[in-house]
C-alpha cells in the first residue's frame, strides 16, 4: 500500500558527503532483476502482488508534486505492484541521498546545485518532466509590489532597473526567468538587486517594502495579488513558453538494482501526469475536480487557490509523455556559466537525461489522446 510519511531528515553538508540511512525509510521488499542502465522496449505486464516493491520518494510538498500525489492517490503505482514510501525534502539536498541509493527518485529541479552534484561524481538521471510553463500561463510570474503600480513609477520591465527582488534561492530557475523578464525591457540581471527570501516571508516583505517584486512560483505570486500586496506584472508563458520548472530524477542504485520497479514507475507516473492533463488542459470537469482536491490534501492548502490558479490559466503543465525540454535546461546551465558565474563547470545534458524510461512507457500506454 502506498503511504506519505513525512520524517525529521539531517542536511548534508557537502553533497558528496553521505547521510546516515536512519533519516530515511529502507525498502521493505526489492524486484530482483539484472542491472541495466536503460529499460526495455516496453515495461512489464501488471506484475503479481509477490513482486511488489517499495520506491522511496523524496518530495519538496510544493504543487507540483501534483503527479506524484494522483499517482499515489489513484492507485496507478499500486498497480503496477509499487510501495511508494515519501519523505519531504529540499530538491537542493536530494541529490547526495539518490547518489547514495538511500532514495530511488527525487522530485526535484535542475539548478546549480545538481548540475554542481553532477561534477563532483555523483551519478543522477532526469527521466521524465514534472512541471513546464505552458504558453500563456502564469506558473511562474512576477509579481510586483501594488504601491508601486499604482503610482505609475513601474508598469513594465523597462522599469525594473535597481529595484530589489525577492529570489528563494540563486542558482535557481526563478533567477532564468527574471533575466527572461527583463530582457523584454532591454535589461538584464545585473540591473537589479537579489535578495534571498523563501517564500512565506514574502507577504512580510512586500507589506514592509524590503522587496519591490518577486519572481515566483504560484500559488506565491496569487497569495500576494489576493492581499492586495501587488500585481502580476508578467507571466513566464509569455518570456518562457514551455520553460522547464521541475523534472523527475532517477538514483543510480534504483536504475542498476531495480530496473522492472523503474520502468514499471514510470509507467505509473505518466498515467498520472496524463490524469493531470486531462483536467488542466482539457478541462474535464470530473477529472479537474479531482485532480484539485487531491493536489490540495497532498499540499495542505485550500482547494480555491487551484480553482482560482485554473480559472486564470496560471497552472502549470506536466508533458504527458514525460520528455524534458533539454534546449531550455541547456539555456539555464549557459546562463549560470556565463552571465551570472555560479557555475564554473557545466555538464553535457545528454548524459544526464535520460528519456528512455518514458518512451519504454509510452510504448506500453499508447499515445495520449
Amino acid at each position: 500500500m502506498s503511504r506519505l510519511r513525512f520524517v525529521p531528515f539531517v542536511v548534508c553538508s557537502a553533497l558528496l558527503a553521505g547521510c546516515g540511512t536512519a533519516a530515511l525509510p529502507q525498502a521493505s521488499a526489492s524486484a530482483s532483476a539484472s542491472a541495466s542502465a536503460k529499460p526495455a522496449a516496453s515495461a512489464s505486464a501488471k506484475p503479481a502482488a509477490s513482486a511488489a516493491a517499495t520506491v522511496r520518494v523524496a518530495l519538496s510538498g510544493a504543487g507540483t508534486d501534483a503527479t506524484l500525489f494522483i499517482g499515489i492517490d489513484k492507485g496507478y503505482f499500486a498497480e503496477q505492484g509499487l510501495n511508494i514510501d515519501t519523505v519531504r525534502l529540499n530538491s537542493s539536498d536530494m541529490p547526495p541521498q539518490l547518489a547514495a541509493g538511500q532514495l530511488d527518485v527525487g522530485a526535484g529541479s535542475f539548478n546549480v546545485s545538481l548540475v554542481n552534484a553532477v561534477n563532483r561524481g555523483l551519478d543522477l538521471k532526469l527521466v521524465a518532466d514534472k512541471a513546464r510553463c505552458l504558453p500563456g500561463s502564469g506558473a511562474v510570474a512576477l509579481a510586483l509590489r501594488k504601491d508601486l503600480y499604482d503610482s505609475g513609477k513601474v508598469r513594465g520591465p523597462k522599469d525594473f532597473k535597481g529595484l530589489t527582488l525577492g529570489i528563494q534561492s540563486v542558482g535557481s530557475t526563478s533567477e532564468v526567468e527574471l533575466d527572461k523578464f527583463l530582457k523584454q525591457g532591454g535589461l538584464g540581471l545585473n540591473d537589479v538587486t537579489r535578495k534571498s527570501l523563501t517564500y512565506p516571508d514574502m507577504p512580510i516583505a512586500f507589506t514592509n517594502k524590503s522587496i519591490d517584486a518577486t519572481s515566483a512560483p504560484e500559488p506565491v505570486p496569487s497569495d500576494l495579488v489576493a492581499k492586495g500586496l501587488a500585481v502580476i506584472a508578467g507571466k513566464c508563458g509569455d518570456y518562457n513558453p514551455n520553460g522547464e520548472i521541475a523534472q523527475i530524477l532517477y538514483g543510480p542504485k534504483f536504475i542498476a538494482d531495480q530496473p522492472a520497479a523503474a520502468r514499471r514507475f514510470m509507467v505509473g507516473y505518466l498515467k498520472s501526469a496524463r490524469y493531470f492533463s486531462d483536467a488542466f488542459v482539457k478541462q474535464d470537469p470530473k477529472a479537474l475536480e479531482d485532480v484539485i482536491g487531491i493536489i490540495a490534501r497532498g499540499t495542505k492548502t485550500d482547494a480555491k487557490v487551484y480553482q482560482t490558479m485554473n480559472a486564470n490559466k496560471n497552472m502549470w503543465g506536466v508533458d504527458p509523455d514525460g520528455q524534458i525540454n533539454v534546449a531550455n535546461l541547456q539555456e539555464g546551465q549557459d546562463f549560470w556559466l556565463n552571465v551570472t558565474g555560479e557555475l564554473k563547470q557545466g555538464i553535457d545534458l545528454s548524459k544526464v537525461v535520460e528519456m528512455s524510461f518514458a518512451q519504454a512507457a509510452v510504448k506500453e500506454l499508447g499515445p495520449y489522446k
